[in-house]
């Protein structure tokens, strides 16, 4: 019984999505100003959950490795580079399943417990 309770909400979840606005305090489009992509930058990972949950899991992963500096300063160069590549009109396949599986990932290492060099 619980399984197809589990499975009917599933699917009804599924039945009534719509289409994802990431970048949702500009709609949809991208920062054209400094202070549109301001907004965008600070907006986005709010709005996106599994973008809020990799800035989360990033610094609780900064918090198990031995340079706690280090790991925040990475992701925040990697999505200056990010930033720039798109501004640039390269379009990265499969980006959102990257994040979600770069989430999964680092999620993993922080419940691991152990600390990584």
């Amino acid at each position: 019984m619980k399984k197809t309770l589990f499975l009917s909400a599933f699917a009804a979840a599924f039945a009534v999505t719509g289409t994802a606005f990431a970048h949702h305090p500009l709609g949809g489009a991208n920062p054209d100003t400094l202070l549109n992509g301001l907004i965008s930058g600070l907006a986005h990972p709010i709005i996106g959950v599994d973008h809020l949950a990799f800035v989360i899991a990033v610094g609780l992963a900064a918090a198990f490795t031995p340079k706690r500096f280090l790991s925040p300063l990475v992701f925040i160069a990697a999505t200056v580079a990010g930033c720039a590549l798109l501004l640039a009109g390269v379009t990265l396949p499969l980006a959102e399943i990257v994040i979600t599986g770069s989430v999964v990932a680092l999620g993993a290492m922080v419940l691991s417990g152990r600390r990584f060099p």
